[in-house]
């Protein structure tokens, strides 16, 4: 009879514990969809997909793109002189040295795959004239980096590169100068 009560109080433990880690692994599943739900976008996502949800036809038609283009220019005009937080989570391929004066030195960045930052719902395309000490230049290679810093100009115009900007089946942004950089190898 002993043994019978100790086997029952055992299966009853034994279900318990199951009932508690059951419990645990479905909260901690609740927490990690709701992690992934509320997980911060990039800048980039939270500026253009309201953008594209508005105007879902903006590849195709010229008034939604001019629409989109009129958005876009405010926003990154209201930019200068601020962090530029646009940038900070996309990956951006690495160029070349562009010039060294001194101490000082830019370097070129640009965007490795148009499609990489929006999915299928978005394509970008832009390029970043960075400025930073010479030391810090002398650091870079060929690969990818993440820039955080301030927009000191944006160049809309394409004089840089020749890619002004506009949108169209991809949305060109131009060349942003960015100053008192931080340079991160990914």
């Amino acid at each position: 009879m002993k043994q019978a009560i100790s086997i029952i109080c055992l299966f009853f433990a034994l279900i318990a514990c199951v009932n508690v880690t059951s419990e645990q692994s479905n909260e901690q599943t609740a927490t990690s969809h709701i992690d992934e739900v509320d997980a911060p976008k990039n800048e980039a996502s939270r500026l253009l997909d309201p953008l594209v949800e508005k105007y879902p036809n903006y590849k195709d038609n010229e008034i939604a793109q001019g629409e989109m283009a009129k958005s876009l220019e405010e926003y990154f005009s209201s930019c200068v002189g601020k962090p530029f937080d646009f940038i900070s989570n996309l990956p951006v391929q690495f160029e070349e040295i562009d010039q060294v004066n001194g101490e000082k030195a830019t370097a070129w960045f640009k965007v490795p795959d148009y499609s990489s930052y929006g999915g299928d719902k978005w394509d970008l395309g832009f390029r970043l004239l960075v400025e930073m000490t010479k030391d810090e230049a002398s650091t870079l290679s060929s690969g990818r980096y993440l820039v955080k810093g301030i927009l000191k100009k944006w160049d809309r115009n394409g004089r840089f590169t020749g890619t002004g900007f506009r949108v169209s089946s991809t949305i060109w942004l131009g060349t942003f100068v960015i100053t008192d950089a931080t340079v991160t190898k990914q």
